[in-house]
């Protein structure tokens, strides 16, 4: 954005005397945005993380604001370039130094040490900090502890503590003052100045009910040499926090203690010691909260004998993957309490389960039926075999117990999956009027039921096979219009083009006349909010968020405004967060924050949604490499666009728990396979974080399996997600009409889902960006 006349005559008149040093100044600014435009207009895509163009007319896609004032504007604009390319770090900084007096300047120094501290340069971090400290500015907490952040980085901790401590005298109500606190103690301590810690926990209050407080009071009493003090509190930090994220450190401390000065006793109380047990074993800490019992067995004996540790420890026991000592010990817990010895019998259960020996483990569940026919555990544990048949394709056996559920638990949270599933198999024996009644049945009993859009279309396919086309062709449509955007409404679409010439039935089952009515009546009280009052804000009331927006930390910016306390939690801040993550690329916690304002986004008409939204529930990132390896591999780029989407959200540095690595989640082993199939060198774990390095075997992987497969995607991504292995095993079972009920079929729920939001994602990614080319 060019300057307005008034601009340059403002710019003059506040900062500087001689119209030829202005225009000199100006011009170089100007050029500076020039350059740095161009230059990043050359960037490789791959690592700029370009988006796609929504088809058709554009919509603005963030809230309607007022043009931003030319200095505004200004910093905006080298802020994004300073973000994308540290190279355009020297035209921010003649920003900076032409605003000196400016609070602009200021964001614009911070920006730069905060970009200099994440990419490890505290030296050049500090100096930036100390000259955005010249002018105060409404996010000055973030600099100081920033700032001392550094210091601490470069071992000068005798700045840092008196940064960290202006921060405590300022900045009370800030969002790091916890962050900053610590800092400040572990400061301290490299320092050799506990006493500055305990002067600061003392207007803390009581410390022994927070463990932070408490660490580091232990901390300060043993560096001022009370040892029997700080020994007892570490102990109480060890037995009483067992999950305190420290408590590595604190285990140390404590033999380090007991080796050096044994004449220290403190005697641990066994309240304390049970604590610890407990709060190991709720937090599902199974391996040491077996340790624990155990010890606690050997310093008293008659423990041993008490059912709810011995329950404990069996089940400790089983989640330490130890299933024989499990059994030995569960069988032995004899208690008052039936719940607590049907417990017992449930683990014994899944134990046999564990060691794949399915006589005892039904056996198990007998036991547990005649001995505890009304228990939950019982229930759990008919839902477990029902589930272990069902993945070993033993349906008639897996049928049986999930009736048996609903049979005698009628009110039980697995129910509504139970009965599903016994419909689906009738469907899947081609019993299609039997299937029909109970998908009715299933829409009458739960209402609330997340498999009303399946209920509803596999009832009219039932319809089909009965010769009953017009009735089909009706209840296809009712799912159209209430599931329109669902994976069901997608398969109701099909159906509905293949009756074209069909005429609706006039008359209808009254039952599924009833349920067809409710469903439209829900339609059309679903989701009426008006985009316009979301998006009637000005950031001058929050000068906070207006000042991370300025220098383009948008996710800064969404955590600020996510502090309930302060901005408050109505749709419209929802959406300014959704729209902030939007904007920094954070796509994850961005959907989720939309999600609140359109919880029933999927189940309204595609039209009533404006465009923008729907754009920011599906964005798209990375496409330039997206259509590139694709076009290379011959594949549809929006299955790409749908996979990655679920996947990572488009966020190159996603982490699995299963150790998957990137924005389309690959394992560092198939990373592997797949390059040495490509002739490429053997990529490293930090380079599945780059995106163009992850996308191009990422797209090679998915495209070797839709060629597996012979183009079809179900079986390609139901691979993806669980393995070739598996599918050829569920292909086996043949009898698949077409996709929808081999998808349907998929034992995995896990599996099923994945395939039907990944189909879903695609329609979107087709309608929103499929009807022209790539940015």
């Amino acid at each position: 954005m060019l300057p307005r006349e008034q601009d340059f005559r403002r710019f003059g008149e506040t900062y500087f005397i001689g119209f030829s040093r202005i225009s000199l100044l100006w011009i170089l600014i100007l050029f500076s945005l020039l350059f740095t435009h161009t230059f990043s207009q050359a960037l490789p895509q791959s690592n700029a993380g370009d988006g796609l163009r929504p088809a058709g007319p554009r919509h603005s896609s963030l809230a309607q604001r007022k043009p931003k004032a030319g200095k505004e504007a200004a910093l905006e604009k080298l802020s994004q370039n300073y973000l994308q390319s540290t190279r355009t770090k020297k035209a921010l900084i003649i920003f900076c130094e032409n605003n000196k007096k400016s609070q602009l300047a200021a964001l614009g120094y911070f920006l730069i040490g905060y970009k200099e501290l994440q990419d490890e340069k505290p030296e050049l971090a500090t100096k930036s900090f100390e000259k955005a400290a010249s002018n105060a500015t409404p996010i000055d907490d973030y600099l100081y502890y920033y700032w001392g952040e550094s210091l601490f980085k470069l071992h000068e901790y005798a700045s840092a503590q008196k940064k960290l401590a202006y921060f405590q005298t300022k900045f009370l109500d800030s969002p790091l003052k916890d962050k900053a606190l610590s800092l400040y103690w572990e400061t301290s301590l490299a320092l050799n100045d506990p006493q500055a810690i305990l002067n600061s926990i003392k207007s803390l209050g009581e410390a022994a009910e927070n463990p932070e407080v408490l660490f580091y009071f232990a901390q300060a009493t043993e560096s001022l040499g009370h040892l029997g003090e700080a020994l007892r509190d570490y102990q109480r930090l060890y037995y009483v926090f067992p999950l305190y994220s420290k408590n590595s450190i604190v285990s140390q401390r404590i033999s380090i203690l007991l080796e050096s000065n044994p004449e220290l006793e403190f005697d641990v109380p066994k309240e304390w010691k049970i604590t610890r047990v407990e709060k190991l074993f709720s937090g599902k800490h199974y391996r040491e909260a077996m340790k624990d019992l155990e010890f606690l067995f050997q310093s008293d004996s008659s423990l041993a004998t008490v059912p709810q540790f011995q329950l404990w420890l069996g089940i400790s026991q089983f989640g330490s993957g130890k299933y024989t000592d499990a059994l030995q010990t569960l069988k032995g817990v004899d208690s008052p309490d039936r719940a607590m010895n049907a417990q017992a019998w449930f683990y014994v259960a899944e134990c046999y389960r564990k060691l794949d020996d399915y006589p005892l483990f039904k056996q198990s569940i007998e036991t547990l039926e005649q001995r505890f026919p009304e228990s939950t555990w019982f229930e759990k544990a008919l839902f477990s075999i029902g589930n272990y048949n069902l993945v070993n394709r033993h349906l008639e056996e897996s049928m049986s117990f999930y009736q048996k559920i609903v049979d005698l638990f009628p009110s039980s949270p697995h129910v509504m999956d139970c009965h599903w599933r016994v419909s689906w198999q009738y469907y899947r024996l081609k019993n299609y009027q039997r299937a029909f009644d109970s998908f009715i049945d299933h829409l009458n009993r739960f209402q609330d039921s997340e498999h009303r859009a399946a209920a509803l279309y596999w009832a009219a396919r039932c319809k089909e096979h009965l010769g009953q086309p017009a009735d089909a062709l009706r209840i296809y449509q009712a799912v159209r219009r209430r599931f329109h955007n669902n994976y069901y409404g997608q398969l109701a679409e099909k159906q509905i083009s293949s009756l074209s010439g069909i005429k609706i039935s006039q008359e209808l089952d009254l039952q599924v006349e009833k349920i067809i009515q409710g469903l439209e009546d829900s339609t059309g009280r679903a989701n009426k909010i008006d985009l316009s009052q979301l998006q009637n804000v000005s950031w001058e009331a929050w000068p906070r968020v207006k000042a991370f927006t300025l220098i383009q930390l948008f996710d800064l910016a969404a955590k600020e405004l996510s502090r309930s306390q302060v901005y408050g939690d109505s749709p419209a801040i929802y959406f300014q967060i959704a729209q902030l993550f939007y904007r920094g690329k954070n796509f994850m916690p961005g959907i989720a924050s939309l999600g609140r304002v359109f919880p029933n986004h999927l189940e309204v008409p595609f039209d009533s949604v404006p465009k923008q939204v729907w754009e920011m529930f599906y964005p798209a990132n990375f496409t330039s490499v997206v259509f590139r390896e694709c076009k290379r591999q011959e594949v549809d780029p929006y299955w790409l666009l749908a996979l990655i989407r679920q996947e990572s959200a488009f966020n190159p540095q996603a982490l699995s728990t299963a150790n998957a690595h990137g924005l389309m989640q690959l394992l560092p082993s198939t990373a592997q396979v797949v390059a040495r199939s490509m002739k490429l060198r053997r990529p490293t774990v930090a380079r599945l974080t780059d995106p163009a390095v992850n996308i191009r075997l990422g797209t090679k992987y998915f495209a070797d399996l839709v060629r597996k497969f012979h183009g079809q995607a179900d079986k390609a991504l139901a691979s993806y997600n669980a393995g070739e292995d598996r599918v050829e095993s569920w292909i086996s079972e043949g009898g698949f009409v077409d996709s929808a009920e081999f998808v349907e079929t998929i034992p995995l729920s896990e599996t099923r889902n994945y395939v039907k939001i990944i189909y879903r994602n695609y329609w979107f990614y087709k309608t929103l960006y499929g009807q022209r080319k790539k940015a």
